[in-house]
């Protein structure tokens, strides 16, 4: 989705700059785009740019946003760790960290499988943001490759 607007907002002959983590993405030489793969490197630099626009749209992320704790050189067989659990942490909130005293509208988009509107009500109450698209991914005739979304 995210992308989708990306292409719309430059078609209308507007500067645009992408921040994705989608290592598969490719996009015209005109849109100034970025791929990370952390968030923390990814708000950094989504912070620093919107200094100066007018709009930021922040998209749903459709994978997960934990992170495992820690990383091991090679494979890690079962019979050699039993008891293993995978510690997580969570990514930094992009929306949720944009300056509170800023000078551009901040617009968020959500997909959503349950409780679409009151879940869009809290995402806008906790983020500050100006306004939430919310899709509702949980019917087969709606989602993000329909028309009436």
């Amino acid at each position: 989705m995210g992308y989708a607007i990306a292409m719309a907002t430059l078609r209308s002959r507007h500067e645009v700059r992408l921040a994705f983590r989608l290592p598969a993405l490719v996009s015209p030489a005109a849109l100034r785009d970025r791929n990370f793969k952390q968030a923390d490197e990814m708000a950094t630099l989504v912070h620093q740019q919107s200094r100066n626009c007018d709009f930021l749209v922040c998209c749903a992320c459709l994978w997960p946003i934990l992170n495992p704790s820690q990383s091991f050189q090679s494979k890690i067989k079962k019979a050699s760790a039993p008891n293993l659990s995978l510690r997580t942490y969570s990514d930094r909130d992009i929306l949720a960290s944009a300056s509170k005293n800023r000078k551009y509208i901040v617009s968020a988009s959500r997909a959503e499988l349950e409780n679409v509107e009151a879940n869009a009500l809290k995402k806008l109450e906790e983020t500050d943001c100006d306004g939430v698209v919310s899709t509702d991914c949980h019917h087969a005739d709606s989602g993000m490759e329909i028309d009436e979304n």
